[in-house]
């Protein structure tokens, strides 16, 4: 009796340490990096945009707090290598070391170019002798058919900031960005509204839309060092689908063109 009673006090202390442990673990908020200035995705100041919103709901279903940090795309993933992140929210999986969620969100993106110039767009190629603009690391995200091409390019740039990249492009000084269309149209928007209006007439907005070549959708995934909590935010995605909640946070950021 005497050792079952010390039997039941041993199973007592250990679920109290576990409980104990579970509560630390709940009060620890998780470090959650997101991209930079990528809206109406995401935008850092103030925290905002599609991607903020989804992620913050399902943080909320899953009971836990956390603390956002905004890096560029190259410092994502290398984050979460490092131990420095517990969750990257936009991110490819390509490492076997992590673990990624369902797809998360994807972007719609195209090559865009002015009427005016009659470009004709089949595939990478046709592109050959044009400055053109993409995000930052878009070469490792848009596959070998367009790394091949990028030499043959008048030029090439990559932008962390792609309010940079529309503005290059509305200016003149790049003949083609491949962009999602949603940032496309959100930028023309914003910039726009602070041009005078002889300006706003200035603009040279009659533009061709090319889907990218097989991936004009391209998803982005959550990333995760932990699989228990990679199952935990997969199983409050597929219920913010569910519930419908994922579509209006996303519909609500549509911006169409005039």
């Amino acid at each position: 009796m005497h050792h079952r009673r010390q039997h039941i006090g041993v199973i007592t202390l250990l679920i109290t340490l576990l409980s104990s442990m579970q509560l630390l673990y709940a009060s620890e908020p998780l470090k959650v990096v997101f991209g930079i200035s990528r809206p109406p995705y995401i935008e850092s100041t103030p925290p905002s945009g599609i991607s903020w919103e989804l992620a913050s709901e399902i943080f909320k279903r899953m009971n836990v707090k956390f603390t956002p940090f905004f890096y560029p795309n190259k410092r994502m993933e290398q984050s979460l290598l490092q131990g420095t992140a517990d969750i990257v929210v936009e991110i490819q999986p390509t490492n076997s070391s992590l673990y990624y969620s369902k797809p998360f969100i994807s972007y719609q993106n195209f090559i865009v170019t002015r009427k005016k110039d009659n470009i004709t767009f089949k595939n990478w190629k046709d592109l050959s002798g044009f400055k053109v603009g993409a995000w930052q690391d878009a070469s490792n995200n848009l596959g070998k058919a367009f790394q091949a091409a990028v030499p043959s390019f008048k030029g090439y740039e990559e932008f962390s900031a792609q309010k940079n990249q529309v503005q290059r492009w509305l200016l003149g000084s790049l003949d083609a960005i491949v962009i999602d269309e949603t940032i496309l149209y959100w930028w023309i928007q914003k910039l726009s509204a602070h041009l005078p209006n002889h300006k706003i007439n200035d603009l040279d907005l009659a533009i061709d839309l090319f889907p990218v070549p097989k991936q004009s959708q391209l998803w982005w995934y959550v990333g995760f060092k932990d699989k228990k909590l990679k199952d935990m935010f997969d199983h409050y995605l597929q219920e913010i689908r569910d519930d419908g909640t994922y579509a209006r946070i996303r519909n609500q950021y549509k911006i169409h063109p005039n």
